[in-house]
C-alpha cells in the first residue's frame, strides 16, 4: 500500500517550521512506511478560496498514493506512537478527531464566546449554512486527517470550486470537510491520542487554568512584547515545560493550536 505523510508549508515562517520538524516527521514516516509529501506553494494559485480551505484540494494532489495523513506543523509526535494508518477502517475513507462537544473541559475552553460552549452540532453546520442530517456526527479539527485520496478527491474538489458559502468562516476546511464525509458515511472518529489540542487542557482543566492565573502575574507590556516577538499566545511562565511533558506522555500527536510555546521532545 503507498501511504504518504503530507505538510503544508507555505511561506518563510512555516518553511522554517518544517525544517524544524523535519527528523520528526522523517522519523514518524519510517514508522508508518511512509512517503513525506511536502506542499509549499498553494495548492490553488488563483485563491477561489483562502488558504486554509485550500486543504480541501489536497486529496487531488496526492491521488496517486493508496491512504495519506495531513498534518499541522504545529504538532509534536511522541515517538512510541503507532501508525495511524492502522486506525483507518477499510470501509471508511476520511478519519478526523470530533471536537469533545459535551466535555467539561470544551466548555470551559470556550466560555469566553457568545455561545459559552454549549454550541450544538445543528448549530455549528447550520451557521455554515449546510443543511442539517440526521448522519451527522460533529465537528472536526482540520490539524489532523487520514483519508484514502482517490474516495474523497473529486467530492473536495468539486465542493472547493462551488459556490457554496460559509458566511463569516469562509476561510476554513474543517465543517465542509465533515459534513461531506459524515453525510455519506464515510467518516471514522479518529482516536483523540491523535490529535490533543494542548488549548483544551490549559483552558479547560485545573492544572491548565493554574498556569494561566501564573502567567497574569507577569505585567501585561511584558506579556505583550513576548506575544509579538514569538507569535505565542501563552507566554512559557515557569512549570509550562512540565505541563506539555506530562500532556505529552499521554498522547500520539500534541497539537499546539492556538499559538502556544511549542515545547517538549518529539
Amino acid at each position: 500500500m503507498r501511504k504518504a505523510i503530507v505538510v503544508m508549508a507555505i511561506g518563510e515562517k512555516y518553511r522554517r517550521r518544517f525544517d524544524a520538524r523535519s527528523e520528526m516527521i522523517n522519523n514518524y514516516a519510517k514508522v508508518c512506511g511512509a512517503t513525506v509529501k511536502l506542499i509549499d506553494t498553494p495548492p490553488d494559485s488563483d485563491f477561489k478560496r483562502p488558504l486554509l480551505a485550500q486543504k480541501l484540494l489536497i486529496p487531488e494532489m496526492v491521488k496517486e498514493f493508496d491512504i495519506a495523513l495531513f498534518i499541522d506543523l504545529d504538532i509534536l509526535i511522541h515517538p512510541s506512537s503507532p501508525s495511524v494508518f492502522d486506525f483507518l477502517p477499510k470501509e471508511k475513507h476520511f478519519a478526523a478527531v470530533l471536537e469533545p462537544r459535551g466535555t467539561l473541559e470544551y466548555k470551559r475552553a470556550w466560555a469566553h464566546l457568545p455561545h459559552q460552549g454549549f454550541e450544538t452540532i445543528g448549530d455549528y453546520f447550520g451557521k455554515r449554512n449546510f443543511e442539517l442530517s440526521e448522519k451527522l456526527k460533529g465537528s472536526i479539527n482540520g490539524g489532523v486527517f487520514v483519508f484514502h485520496p482517490s474516495a474523497i478527491a473529486d467530492m473536495f474538489k468539486e465542493y472547493y470550486y462551488s459556490e457554496h458559502r460559509q458566511g463569516g468562516l469562509e476561510s476554513y476546511e474543517e465543517a465542509p470537510m465533515a459534513y461531506l464525509t459524515q453525510t455519506r458515511d464515510y467518516f471514522h472518529s479518529l482516536d483523540p491520542r491523535f490529535n490533543a489540542q494542548l488549548l483544551y487542557k490549559v483552558r479547560g482543566t485545573e492544572d491548565g487554568l493554574h498556569l494561566v492565573r501564573k502567567e497574569r502575574r507577569i505585567p501585561k507590556f511584558i506579556r505583550n512584547i513576548y506575544y509579538k516577538r514569538k507569535g505565542c499566545s501563552l507566554f512559557p511562565v515557569k512549570g509550562y515545560n512540565e505541563f506539555v511533558s506530562r500532556q505529552l506522555e499521554s498522547v500520539y500527536f500534541l497539537h499546539f493550536a492556538g499559538g502556544y510555546p511549542i515545547r517538549g521532545k518529539s
